[in-house]
């Protein structure tokens, strides 16, 4: 009579447990949701939106500026006025007065060392950095999500391995037993593969586990809940034709750090040309067309009116100020000088950034391979072992051997699979064509 044992039906129902019903979620979308839900990208863009609202024209003041004005007053007084011989004088109570006028006035800085039009072409190369960070956050957060995406591959495919084990430990413990019932096997050989299936069921239980996790930490990623839940593609595809040279080239003009730094050296410049703009003549233009109106009850003169345009123009000149712009100058240089060695700095830090990317592609892609191929020879091995464990010409402890080489080497491909994706990702974001690549708006 067959011996079942707590172990063994609970692996049974283990392996019977129907999987939920989820939807299958691609790379893209899921890179799109995370966008969409990151607040770190919503803030970069903020910030890119505001610096492309301060690039104009008229906030670098190279527009005039037009003022209008109005204002108005009465008055209730007591009034004494005393006139020279000849004229009486006047003494009253309740005199009443009134006044009002508005002015349309226009300033404009015709000239101030071109200080102004570098604070314009300061404040596109200021809106271009900004551009240019929110594009790094959006990397970051699509490389973020991706290693989420694929930790979930990773683990789902590691949960079909881990069943494809228990299923195996569970029949040869059925096979161990009904040998040790008919009495054509020792009960140690049974108690072995009980332990190994015990052994099996708590890795199952483990995995299942860990998937789980990973399906919470790639729910907050794309800014979900924690108990959402789809299927996600465990299919990985790499970009042919990737060439050091090339990406090199690339790197070099879309890189999202260098480019940053690049765009700094723009800044510091036209904030150099400001410094040196202040030492230069100023000329400013006004122009004003104003109306008055005024109206007393007592006195020589009991109203007024006028209307009329009036323009000047102011030229100033900085003679002296102890230094201070020279200072000014001198410090802005200084930036200018250092922005520039930072930019080299970036450059140089690129190159061995894409480098050390493309030497752990490189050796990723390299372990892929080799894992492959011992994953087809760790197979054959374990089928032949399965054959010869039926017919008795193996032990359980040889034929555990064999599963477990069979095992590591499936898992050891899945990893070097997923690490070589991911690292291949890294490469992509080094080179500035990350976004591209996985269809991020």
């Amino acid at each position: 009579m067959r011996r079942w044992t707590t172990e063994a039906v609970l692996a049974a129902a283990l392996l019977a447990a129907p999987a939920m019903a989820q939807d299958t979620l691609t790379l893209g979308t899921a890179v799109r949701m995370a966008l969409e839900q990151e607040l770190g990208v919503r803030i970069a863009a903020n910030s890119a939106l505001a610096a492309e609202e301060l690039a104009t024209p008229g906030n670098a003041g190279l527009l005039p500026r037009i003022d209008a004005t109005a204002q108005g007053s009465y008055n209730n007084n007591y009034s004494r006025l005393d006139f020279a011989e000849g004229i009486p004088d006047v003494e009253r109570s309740g005199v009443e007065s009134t006044s009002w006028g508005a002015t349309l006035q226009a300033a404009w800085t015709v000239f101030n060392g071109n200080g102004n039009r570098a604070a314009y072409q300061r404040s596109i190369a200021a809106a271009g950095v900004a551009d240019i960070a929110e594009r790094g956050v959006r990397e970051a957060v699509v490389l973020q999500a991706a290693a989420a995406y694929y930790a979930v591959a990773g683990l789902e495919e590691n949960l079909t391995i881990t069943e494809d084990l228990l299923r195996t430990s569970l029949e040869r413990y059925q096979r161990a037993e009904d040998r040790a019932t008919v009495g054509g096997g020792g009960r140690l050989d049974a108690l072995n593969a009980l332990v190994d299936l015990q052994s099996d069921s708590a890795t199952w239980i483990g995995s299942r586990q860990a998937l789980e996790q990973a399906r919470n930490e790639l729910a907050v990623a794309l800014g979900q809940e924690p108990d959402a839940r789809w299927n996600v593609s465990r299919t990985v595809r790499f970009t042919d034709g990737l060439v050091l040279e090339d990406l090199e080239r690339t790197a070099l003009g879309a890189n999202a750090d260098l480019l940053i730094a690049r765009g700094e050296v723009e800044v510091s410049a036209q904030d150099a040309r400001m410094a040196r703009a202040l030492r230069w003549p100023r000329l400013d233009l006004t122009g004003r067309y104003g109306i008055t109106d005024q109206k007393n009850e007592v006195g020589v003169v009991l109203g007024s009116f006028n209307a009329g345009f009036t323009g000047g123009g102011s030229l100033s000149m900085p003679i002296f100020d102890g230094g201070r712009l020279a200072a000014q100058q001198r410090v802005a240089e200084l930036q200018l000088e250092s922005a520039e060695l930072e930019a080299e700095r970036a450059r140089l830090r690129l190159l061995a950034n894409l480098h050390n990317a493309w030497t752990a592609y490189e050796a990723s892609r390299e372990t892929l391979r080799l894992q492959r191929s011992a994953e087809t020879t760790a197979g054959v091995n374990f089928e032949l072992s399965q054959e010869r464990y039926a017919m008795g010409q193996l032990t359980g402890i040889q034929f555990r051997e064999a599963q477990g080489n069979y095992l590591q080497a499936r898992r050891r491909r899945v990893q070097a699979a997923f690490d070589a994706v991911v690292a291949e990702l890294g490469l992509l974001r080094a080179s500035g064509i990350l976004l591209g690549s996985v269809s991020a708006p």
